[in-house]
């Protein structure tokens, strides 16, 4: 998710070391993110559906970026794994977790 809006934004990957002032950096992010993803590392000890929820908006939502910013990029294939059901215990094509 950052780094696809690092390139959105044409950003270097510094580290996430300061990850407050790289988000302050950006001008197309979804609406208010450095607080939503703050939100959602609070909550993911209490409540991890409620900060799955979360991320998935946030990922629509640059989904979205990509495609208004990026009219070229076919975000397709990407959603389509992203919609992917798995179950449980599956591991992604290729090996990733």
């Amino acid at each position: 998710l950052l780094l696809v809006l690092l390139g959105l934004n044409h950003l270097y990957y510094p580290g996430w070391r300061w990850l407050d002032r790289l988000l302050d950096q950006m001008h197309v992010t979804p609406p208010s993110l450095s607080l939503r993803l703050k939100q959602l590392f609070a909550i993911v000890s209490i409540d991890p559906l409620a900060s799955v929820y979360q991320l998935h908006e946030l990922i629509e939502e640059t989904f979205v970026l990509v495609e208004t910013h990026l009219g070229a990029v076919d975000t397709r294939p990407a959603r389509a794994r992203f919609h992917q059901r798995r179950k449980h215990g599956e591991h992604a094509p290729g090996g990733r977790v």
